[in-house]
């Protein structure tokens, strides 16, 4: 999902940057743009310079979310990882050919797929239950039948 922002004293028009942007990441950009200077408690990483400079100093090598369904994670190379938590199914995506996911490619990459399950798995602090996204329990969240 893109990300727009327009900021026309500071940002030149038409201007794109290719980098890995989480919602984790407001925060210390804000920072960055307001001069607060107090330790914030933030996985984020700023985006400011990469705004203004087209430059980043550090950038994520993949970035994970929380959904109804399970954790899902993006990494920088394209590639794309969803756990559906209540079917144990995890679907597998290369998003510069298939932006769409349509191909699920689980089966043809199994080293991949081991590799980001493994990366997604520390990033949920060890559990995928910690990357589903809990409103209540009144809520049901249908289940998704994997191809």
């Amino acid at each position: 999902m893109p990300l727009i922002i327009r900021w026309p004293q500071k940002i030149a028009k038409g201007s794109v940057s290719q980098r890995l942007v989480a919602n984790y990441d407001l925060l210390p950009t804000i920072t960055d743009i307001t001069g607060y200077t107090e330790a914030t408690a933030s996985d984020g990483i700023s985006f400011y310079r990469d705004l203004i400079q087209g430059s980043a100093d550090e950038a994520h090598e993949f970035v994970v979310y929380s959904s109804f369904y399970g954790p899902t994670l993006i990494a920088n190379d394209g590639w794309k990882i969803r756990y559906y938590l209540k079917n144990d199914v995890f679907e597998l995506y290369y998003l510069p050919d298939d932006f769409q996911k349509k191909n699920n490619l689980s089966e043809k990459f199994p080293d991949k797929l081991t590799e980001l399950k493994t990366k997604m798995l520390k990033a949920c602090d060890g559990n995928f239950n910690n990357g589903l996204y809990r409103l209540s329990n009144q809520i049901k969240i249908p289940a998704i039948h994997s191809k």
